[in-house]
Formats: C-alpha cells, structure tokens, sequence
C-alpha cells in the first residue's frame, strides 16, 4: 500500500511557478502535475509538496560474495591471533551492505492516477482558501478606507474651523489696528 500526503502553498506572484518536492519517483511527473495545476491557478508560484510512504514495497537482496570474503577474513584472522571463534548468521548478517533493502521505485498506473488526483483536490482546496483569505483582505481594506475616509472629513471640519478661528483673530486684530491708528489720527 501507499500512504500519499500532497499540500500546496501558493504566494502571489506575476508569473506562473511550480516548486515541486516530490519524492524521486515521481521525477518523470512534473509535467503532469504542473499541467493539472494550470488548471486551478493562472499565475503565482506554487510549492507542491509531495510525501510518500510505501509500506510493502522494498527489495531486499543479499550480496552473498561481500558475506563469503567477510567470513574468510575474518576465519584468517582468527588463525593469526591464534584465537577460536565462529561467526554466527546474525554476525555477518549486520555487517554493513551483506543485507541491503531498497524501495521499489517502479509507480503503478493506479499510483499515478491517484497522485494526478490529489494534487488536483490540493489545488481546488488551495484555491478556495485563498479566494476565502482575499474575501477577508477585501472586507479588512473596505473597513480601513470607510475609516479614512471618516477621518478625512473629520479633519476638514477641523481646518475649517481652525481657519474660522484664524480668520475671526486676524479680523479682530485688524480691527484694533485700525482703531488704533484712527485714535492717533485723532
């Protein structure tokens, strides 16, 4: 079985990109991949991240010549130090690359189908959290304006009256001046 996790995480951006992190197998995918994406997104970069975890599908195999030149090296090693010893099967067992697992790297059609599949959900879930999350910028940038604009009316009626005050006290002053000057014409 295989176990697939795909996410998507998409930024803004002028053009349209694909990162991929996939894992090696799906290498000969990308193409695919980024052409189903297309269909989601017109523009943006986009990271697809790809997990696979394929429990039952490694190859052990044995390399049974490394195992004999080990067990003859280490039986004259023996002769040399004069000691008597025999190596067990656990022994040679865990000497490094005897036993060598490997994962199956070969993709079943059904595999590809179902990858080609979730990337396509990733990509509509992603997109509707970032129509969601531009709704919610939209409604906070709507409020902030009505706010400024609010703001702004609020300080012309304060340089309005800030200007009729500036404009009474000149008036006044004014007023005094020529009083003044009339009383010493007098």
């Amino acid at each position: 079985t295989v176990d697939l996790d795909v996410s998507i995480r998409a930024v803004n951006g002028r053009y349209f990109e694909v990162r991929f992190h996939l894992p090696r197998e799906y290498a000969g995918l990308e193409s695919d991949l980024k052409s189903a994406l297309s269909k989601t997104f017109l523009r943006g970069t986009l990271d697809l991240y790809v997990s696979r975890n394929a429990s039952g599908t490694a190859e052990v195999s044995v390399n049974t010549d490394l195992a004999k030149e080990w067990l003859a090296a280490y039986r004259k090693l023996g002769e040399e130090l004069k000691l008597e010893a025999e190596p067990s099967l656990d022994m040679i067992a865990r000497v490094p690359e005897v036993l060598q697992v490997a994962p199956r790297e070969d993709i079943t059609d059904t595999e590809k189908k179902l990858i080609r599949r979730l990337v396509s959900e990733a990509a509509e879930a992603c997109d509707k959290e970032r129509m969601r999350e531009g709704e919610a910028l939209r409604s906070h940038l709507s409020k902030l304006c009505t706010q400024l604009e609010s703001m702004s009316e609020q300080m012309e009626a304060m340089k309005a009256e800030a200007n009729g005050e500036l404009e009474k006290r000149f008036r006044d002053r004014l007023r005094e001046g020529l009083s003044r000057l009339g009383e010493g014409l007098a």
